[in-house]
């Protein structure tokens, strides 16, 4: 797994850019190979932070992108962590998703996408792999 850092918030404060920075992973339970046909929870967690997080006042959202071998539960493509929950510790969500049957030659990818006040601020991207149903 890649991991990778994304910066939250930053703001200038005198002559210093301060910046709220994550470190996010993507994790799947139950875990791999998943079985075409089951229902599985994506976990994003925003992991480790750095800065000061009481400069969070908005909520920050995240959208979970799939090739076609996944269906996320339609309501559920986008979820939000409130300013309030992130720095009370609260920094995971949960997706619910459907391995597919599909043809294709493409891998098996789920992404996450990060905005923090309505901007982009970075993305993860995790490679799965299947196993038909028995």
């Amino acid at each position: 797994m890649l991991l990778c850092n994304i910066v939250i918030a930053s703001y200038c404060e005198g002559r210093h850019m301060v910046r709220v920075i994550a470190v996010p992973k993507m994790s799947v339970s139950p875990h791999e190979p998943l079985l075409v046909g089951s229902r599985v929870s994506i976990t994003i967690d925003l992991g480790v932070m750095f800065g000061n997080l009481r400069l969070l006042t908005e909520s920050m959202e995240v959208w979970l992108i799939c090739s076609d071998h996944f269906s996320v539960e339609k309501g559920k493509e986008v979820l939000r962590l409130s300013a309030e929950e992130i720095r009370a510790g609260h920094r995971k969500l949960h997706f619910p998703v459907t391995v597919q049957a599909v043809e294709k030659t493409e891998p098996p990818t789920i992404q996450a996408l990060f905005s923090y006040n309505g901007r982009p601020c970075g993305k993860i991207e995790r490679t799965f792999r299947l196993a038909a149903a028995r």
